[in-house]
């Protein structure tokens, strides 16, 4: 957590920067700060108990980004919890177990948003999962260790034996520690604020040249930290105020009572010289040494500080389980071996043995004969199974004939499959199947491009109309709304319009036909039988010989604006 308020009461002093400005040395890097960010992706997974290594992942991934800009980190870990925080420490598992059991209950309700967010503050780093990210630097050659109590007070203590450069960490209770260079807001891209102790008289709002350790370290405590809460109404201005007047820890204490605006809990100021004890004498490891230390370098305490206040600092033990706890190989709660699942080794199987009388159908599926691959039909009737789904059309769309049809009478295409039963006895309208009759020019000798003479000008609309009106097989629900129209809109002597946007042509003046749906002709030509198929404006040229497809010519229909009553049809781009 920190200083409450330091951080902005340093601001004037925050200086951006970026991390290619340390290249070529050494930063101590808090590793549950990075653990902790990584396990949002995958708050969920580790609540269920699921097996995962996101959060290494995302650890591995901002070392990478440190070496990339030269930059080497030295990563330390969290060990032990210190008896003088046992208080917050409780407060914050209080808040995991309710995140987590309300978590649980929105992951039940299907709410998996909402459940993700309640998650991610349940989730807990423990030394196993450290463990997976320390094997993982082992891997990468990348230097670590695992401090016997708080990373805090351990990268302090490395800065200070000048083991690093810098300290890169989200918690503003370093410089309290004595931390000279504090790296804090590391970006995705190596942006980070950079905070020096040697500037803090340069503070642009308070007044702090001449301030020793021990001052600031009380304003610190005043405040509010991870070892002792803030007296009700104590924000750190308020706290500078007091240590500026006052310096020494008993009569700032003493004036604080004295002052009617605040209320003093009972034991405070045992409390509070127990928390600035903490912050001088926590226990370290000592790489250079291979054992325990007080954070200021010492190995005695004070003969003032009597065994039950040294316990708050933290327990001495021998220096080989402190080796063992440091490289990571020992729990540095329970001071057990930490041991990793192995990994399954899956044993290839003799399959030749075990089905040697198996059919070859077994190794290789034999593959579908053509009249089992499903046709045409059979893909336009199985659209749109879902029956209990119903969506209201939009009103432009629901004006229009094709929202009404059934499904399988949407879109249907040419030259489709009909073997099948269920789409041989399909009704269909005449509009789409009668043949008319027309005579072309040429067709045979030319059968590209070509020009179709009508006979008057609304000749197109009277074919649809006589295509639709004039059959007398069964009514369909296409046939039927077409007549419908037909007989509310058609004019005999209204000029066919295009619908669409005009478009420049050679002589005569052209346009798509809009209102031309599907016609088919019928041509009879010496030896060729053609058909000219029109659908939205596309024109398909199929010539049969023998009951035999043998060319194919696609083109574009148009209509002339200028009354010459003709239907051209050009080649298509495409």
């Amino acid at each position: 957590m920190g200083i409450n308020g330091l951080l902005p009461f340093l601001k004037s002093i925050q200086r951006p920067t970026h991390i290619k400005n340390w290249k070529g040395k050494i930063v101590a890097v808090d590793a549950y700060g990075w653990l902790h960010r990584g396990t949002i992706s995958c708050a969920i997974d580790l609540a269920l108990g699921k097996h995962t290594t996101k959060y290494v992942d995302y650890a591995m991934h901002r070392v990478r980004m440190l070496q990339h800009y030269g930059v080497t980190p030295y990563i330390v870990f969290d060990g032990d919890y210190l008896p003088g925080k046992k208080g917050t420490e409780l407060d914050r598992e209080k808040k995991r177990q309710s995140s987590r059991e309300t978590g649980l209950e929105l992951l039940k309700l299907g709410r998996t948003t909402q459940a993700h967010l309640e998650l991610q503050k349940a989730i807990d780093v423990t030394p196993l999962m450290a463990r997976h990210f320390i094997e993982e630097l082992k891997k990468a050659n990348v230097p670590y260790i695992v401090a016997p109590y708080e990373a805090d007070a351990q990268m302090a203590y490395l800065e200070s034996i000048g083991e690093v450069s810098a300290i890169l960490s989200e918690d503003s209770d370093l410089l309290v520690f004595g931390a000279k260079c504090l790296l804090t807001k590391l970006g995705q891209y190596g942006d980070c604020i950079a905070i020096n102790r040697s500037d803090f008289p340069k503070i642009s709002d308070v007044n702090m040249v001449g301030w020793s350790d021990s001052e600031f370290r009380r304003m610190a405590i005043l405040s509010g930290c991870d070892y002792l809460a803030n007296i009700p109404k104590m924000g750190i201005k308020t706290a500078y105020r007091f240590v500026r007047k006052y310096r020494s820890a008993e009569k700032i204490l003493k004036a604080i009572r004295m002052d009617g605006s605040f209320i003093m809990p009972a034991n405070y100021e045992k409390a509070f010289l127990t928390a600035e004890m903490t912050f001088q004498y926590q226990r370290v490891y000592c790489p250079k040494a291979c054992r325990l230390l007080s954070c200021n370098g010492t190995i005695s305490l004070p003969e003032t500080i009597n065994v039950d206040q040294a316990l708050n600092f933290g327990r001495l033990y021998d220096s080989g389980m402190a080796s063992k706890v440091a490289f990571g190989d020992f729990d540095p709660i329970t001071k057990l071996e930490i041991k990793l699942r192995a990994p399954a080794i899956v044993l290839p199987q003799a399959r030749a043995l075990e089905q040697r009388n198996a059919s070859i159908t077994r190794f290789f599926a034999p593959k579908r004969v053509l009249a089992e691959l499903p046709t045409g039909n059979s893909k336009v009737t199985s659209r749109n199974t879902n029956s209990e789904f119903f969506c209201k059309p939009s009103p432009n769309r629901a004006r229009k004939s094709s929202t009404t049809l059934e499904s399988a009478f949407k879109k249907r295409r040419f030259c489709m499959d009909d073997e099948e039963e269920s789409a041989a006895y399909t009704e269909r309208s005449p509009f789409f199947t009668k043949k008319l009759q027309v005579s072309l020019n040429n067709i045979s000798s030319n059968p590209g491009p070509a020009t179709i003479k009508l006979q008057n000008q609304s000749s197109v609309a009277n074919i649809k109309r006589d295509a639709i009106m004039s059959t007398k097989s069964p009514p369909t629900p296409y046939r039927r709304l077409m007549a419908s129209s037909i007989r509310n809109s058609y004019k005999p002597d209204a000029k066919l319009a295009p619908k669409s946007t005009t478009q420049a042509s050679p002589k005569p003046l052209t346009a798509k036909i809009a209102a031309l749906d599907v016609f088919r002709f019928q041509v009879n030509a010496p030896q060729i039988n053609w058909s000219i198929f029109v659908y939205h404006y596309r024109c398909y040229w199929i010539g049969v010989i023998d009951s035999e497809v043998c060319l194919i010519f696609d083109t574009t229909l148009w209509f002339a604006e200028d009354g010459n009553d003709k239907i051209y049809s050009e080649p298509s781009d495409d």
